[in-house]
């Protein structure tokens, strides 16, 4: 099944003018056919983009309206990063909160934040002043093998 519906969003991109609906199309279908699996024991979310983070793309408003309507066909979580995370300072800390934040109060599904979440502070104000449940990470595990551990520390 999954096959033949990436050949026919291939083939539909050739024909149509923006790769965005091809892609959000095929999410629709995939998500839609998944979430009415017959006794389905799996989760189903999405990682999306906040933004396009450039000038005439795709805006935190588009994703908030697009994120809005994959919720609406029982997604288990919506994951949130972006598109421009290497242009961000090592520094800098939680890209994508605003965002976030912002579609974790518009729905009912669980909310995943990903990007820039380097320690528990940087997690710990986030999970208690706003509705968002879960926290993603990914450079901390490939530039650290001890990162659980530290975090574990830092509870302590």
């Amino acid at each position: 099944m999954l096959g033949g519906m990436i050949r026919t969003g291939i083939l539909f991109y050739r024909d149509a003018c923006s790769y965005r609906f091809v892609i959000y199309i095929f999410a629709v279908e995939v998500i839609h056919d998944a979430c009415r699996a017959k006794d389905r024991d799996f989760p189903v979310w999405i990682k999306i983009n906040s933004s396009d983070e450039e000038e005439g793309g795709f805006t935190v408003e588009e994703f908030l309206e697009d994120a809005v309507e994959l919720s609406k066909l029982g997604i288990d979580a919506i994951e949130i990063s972006g598109e421009q995370w290497s242009a961000h300072k090592p520094s800098g800390r939680a890209y994508y909160k605003e965002p976030a934040e912002k579609l974790a109060a518009l729905v009912q599904t669980p909310v995943i934040l990903t990007g820039g979440l380097r320690t528990l502070d940087d997690i710990s104000d986030i999970y208690e002043h706003s509705n968002i449940e879960f926290f993603g990470f990914a450079r901390p595990f490939m530039m650290n093998t001890d990162f659980v551990k530290e975090l574990e520390a830092q509870v302590k």
